[in-house]
C-alpha cells in the first residue's frame, strides 16, 4: 500500500513537472506572438498598443529579447531615451552576439549628439559581426559624423555594390559627396537610405541637409518635417529647421525652431552653435553670430559653412584683412576648399588678384565638384583675365545647384571681353545683350518660385546691371537705361534684405561697375 501511494506520489510529481513546463513554453510562444503582433502594430504606427503588448510579453518571458528590442524603438521615439537605453542594453544582455543591439545603442546616443560614444558602439557591433554588410555601413556613417572621412566614400560605394539596400551605407556615401559639393548625387544616395528605412531619422536628416545646400529649402523642409516626425523628441531635425529658415529669410521661422530646441543635451552643443550662428546671421547679430562661429569652428575647424558665414561678416562689415587673417589661420590647423574660397574672394576685394587664383585652384585641387569653388575661380580667373578658364568654370558653376544666376552673369560678362579684335568685339557685345534679354527673363520667370532668393535677387541685379553695361553703345537702348538702372537696384534692395549685403563684395564685383556712380546705389547703405 505504502508503495503504491509512492508511486503515485512520484507520477503526480511528473504529471506537475511536465504541466509547468508545458506553461513555460505556452508563455514563452504567447510572448512571441505578442511581440509579432507589436511589430505591426508599430508599422501602422498604433504605438499605444505596441508598448500595452511589449510589456505584457516581457511579463509572460522576460527573456524575448525581440520585446526588448522593439520597446527599445518606441520608447526613443518617446523621448524616454533612459528607459530606451536601459531596453537596449538588457536586449544585448539576453542576445551577446547580436550586433544589431549595439547598433541600435549607436544610432540612440547619435540621436542623442554624442557621436563619438555612438562610433565606439558601432564598431563593438562590427565585431561581433565583421562580415554583416549593414553593420560596416553604420560604422562608416559614424566615421562620417565624427569627421573621419578617410577612405568612407569608397568603402561606402564597395558595400553598396555587395548590397545596394545597406542604408547606412547610403548616408555614409551621401554625406561625403555632400561634402565634397557634389549635391545632386548625395541627394540620391539620402533619397535611396530614406526610401529603405521611411521610419528612421538619419536619412531624412541627411536628405534635408544636402537640400538645404543646394538651396531647396521648399523640399529641405519636408524631408526635415518626416525626420522630425519619426522622432518627435530629436533635437537635430529642429536644429536643422532653425538652420534651414535662417538661410531661406525666414527668420521668425528660424527663431521658432530653434527655441524648439532649447532643451537639447550637452552632446548636441555643436549643432546647436551652428544653428544659433545662422539666426544670429541672418538677424544681422555679427557678434553673437561670431560666438557662435567660434564654438563650432573650436570643435569642427573644417565646418564649410561656419568658415563661409565668418568670411560674409567680415566682409559685410569691411574688415577684410581680419577675414584674411582668421582664414590664414584656418588653412594653417585644417586646410579645407571653402576657406580657400572664402579666402579668394576677400583678396579680390583687396586687390591680391594673383593670391586670389592661387586660392581658387588650391580650393578646386581639394573639391572640384562644389559650386562655390567653381563660382572663386570664375572670378580668378576673369580677374587675371583668363577668359576661356573662367567662362568655362563659371558655365559648370550654373550647371549645379543651387542655379546661381550670378555665374550666369558672370560668364556673359566674360564672354563679352574675351574678344580682343575690337570690331568682332562690338558685335559680340552687342549679340551678349540680346542673350542677356533671355537670361534676365529666364531669372525672372524662376524668381517666383525661388528658395534662395538673397542670392537670386543679388544675380538678377548682376544681370540687369550687365545689360546696362552692354547696351550703353547702343543709341536704340539708351530709351531703357533709367528704367534697368530702377530694376537692378530694386533687385539689389531685396538682396540686402533677404540677407546678402556683404558690401564689400558690392563695392568690388564688377558685374555691377554700371551701377556705382549712381546715387541710389550709395544710398542702399544710408
Amino acid at each position: 500500500m505504502k508503495s503504491k501511494c509512492l508511486w503515485l506520489c512520484l507520477l503526480a510529481m511528473l504529471l506537475v513537472s511536465a504541466a509547468c513546463g508545458e506553461s513555460d513554453e505556452r508563455k514563452a510562444q504567447r510572448a512571441a506572438d505578442m511581440v509579432a503582433a507589436a511589430e505591426k502594430h508599430y508599422g501602422f504606427g498604433e504605438f499605444d498598443k505596441v508598448a500595452e503588448l511589449c510589456d505584457q510579453a516581457i511579463e509572460l518571458d522576460g527573456s524575448n529579447s525581440k520585446a526588448y528590442a522593439l520597446r527599445s524603438r518606441l520608447r526613443a521615439r518617446q523621448g524616454k531615451f533612459s528607459e530606451a537605453e536601459a531596453d537596449i542594453r538588457k536586449w544585448s544582455e539576453l542576445a551577446p552576439q547580436d550586433p544589431q543591439s549595439l547598433v541600435a545603442l549607436a544610432r540612440l546616443q547619435s540621436s542623442l549628439g554624442d557621436d563619438k560614444a555612438a562610433l565606439e558602439s558601432a564598431r563593438a557591433g562590427l565585431k561581433l559581426a565583421d562580415g554583416d554588410t549593414t553593420t560596416k555601413g553604420w560604422v562608416l556613417w559614424f566615421r562620417i559624423l565624427n569627421d573621419d572621412e578617410k577612405g568612407v566614400l569608397q568603402e561606402g560605394a564597395d558595400l553598396l555594390r555587395a548590397d545596394k539596400y545597406c542604408v547606412p551605407a547610403h548616408l555614409a556615401v551621401s554625406e561625403s559627396l555632400a561634402r565634397r559639393g557634389d549635391l545632386r548625387n548625395a541627394i540620391q544616395e539620402a533619397t535611396a537610405a530614406g526610401a529603405n528605412d521611411p521610419a528612421g531619422e538619419e536619412a531624412f536628416l541627411a536628405l534635408g541637409r544636402a537640400l538645404v545646400e543646394s538651396g531647396d529649402y521648399a523640399a529641405a523642409r519636408k524631408e526635415i518635417n518626416t525626420a522630425i516626425r519619426n522622432n518627435e523628441h530629436g533635437h537635430r531635425g529642429r536644429l536643422l529647421m532653425a538652420s534651414c529658415e535662417a538661410r531661406a529669410g525666414k527668420l521668425e521661422a528660424a527663431q521658432s525652431a530653434l527655441e524648439s530646441a532649447s532643451g537639447a543635451p550637452e552632446t548636441l552643443k555643436v549643432p546647436l552653435a551652428a544653428a544659433s550662428a545662422e539666426v544670429a546671421f541672418a538677424a544681422g547679430k555679427n557678434d553673437d553670430a561670431l560666438k557662435h562661429i567660434d564654438a563650432v569652428l573650436a570643435a569642427q575647424p573644417r565646418h564649410e559653412r561656419m568658415i563661409e558665414l565668418r568670411a560674409a561678416i567680415r566682409m559685410r562689415t569691411g574688415d577684410i584683412a581680419k577675414g584674411i587673417s582668421e582664414l590664414d589661420a584656418s588653412i594653417k590647423a585644417a586646410p579645407c576648399a571653402e576657406a580657400h574660397v572664402q579666402r579668394c574672394l576677400l583678396r579680390l576685394v583687396r586687390g591680391d588678384l594673383n593670391g586670389a587664383y592661387e586660392d581658387a585652384r588650391a580650393a578646386l585641387k581639394l573639391e572640384p565638384k562644389r559650386q562655390s569653388v567653381k563660382l572663386a575661380q570664375g572670378h580668378a580667373s576673369r580677374a587675371t583675365n583668363r577668359g576661356a578658364e573662367a567662362m568655362n568654370a563659371y558655365s559648370v558653376a550654373f550647371s549645379l545647384p543651387p542655379r546661381s544666376w550670378l555665374a550666369r552673369a558672370g560668364h556673359m560678362a566674360t564672354r563679352a571681353s574675351a574678344v580682343k579684335d575690337p570690331a568682332e568685339a562690338e558685335l559680340e557685345r552687342k549679340r551678349v545683350a540680346e542673350d542677356m534679354e533671355g537670361a534676365i527673363s529666364d531669372a525672372l520667370g524662376e524668381l517666383e518660385q525661388s528658395q534662395n532668393r538673397a542670392r537670386d535677387h543679388y544675380g538678377i541685379a548682376c544681370l540687369f546691371a550687365l545689360a546696362i553695361d552692354m547696351q550703353i553703345l547702343d543709341p536704340q537702348a539708351k530709351w531703357n537705361r533709367a528704367a534697368r538702372i530702377e530694376q537692378a537696384l530694386a533687385h539689389l534692395k531685396k538682396a540686402r534684405e533677404a540677407g546678402y549685403d556683404n558690401r564689400a563684395w558690392w563695392d568690388y564685383d564688377p558685374n555691377l561697375a554700371a551701377l556705382r556712380d549712381e546715387p541710389q546705389f550709395k544710398q542702399l547703405w544710408q
